[in-house]
């Protein structure tokens, strides 16, 4: 991080050094101009800081409690899908004995039969 600020200060000045070569302009202006550049750079590097942190807060947060959160919630799934599970197997056991009782009473046809 460090050398990327120095990169961009280093950058400011050279451009700032060029832009004073090759432009005619009166000193006031030049270092009005000079001064306004630098506090923008100044703004960017401290955009870039905070958006650093903010970066690190939340890849934090998805590190410690979003893990946290997603454990809980796959917790949660297990446990209602095994209730679910515990309330629906008896219904399941009846549903397949009706099943097989009318499949045994069901009259047997043939390809004739069909026809």
């Amino acid at each position: 991080m460090k050398s990327f600020g120095l990169g961009l200060l280093s950058g400011a000045l050279l451009g700032a050094v060029i832009g004073f070569v090759k432009n005619p302009q009166t000193g006031n202006t030049i270092k009005h101009d000079f001064k306004q550049q630098i506090d923008e750079t100044i703004a960017d590097s401290n955009n870039i800081k905070e958006a650093k942190v903010r970066f690190d807060e939340s890849s934090a947060y998805l590190k410690n409690d979003g893990a946290k959160l997603i454990e809980n919630t796959l917790s949660s799934i297990t446990d209602r899908i095994d209730g679910f599970n515990q309330q629906i197997a008896p219904n399941l056991k009846g549903i397949e004995d009706s099943l097989q009782n009318l499949q045994d009473n069901l009259p047997q046809t043939t390809d004739e039969d069909q026809l």
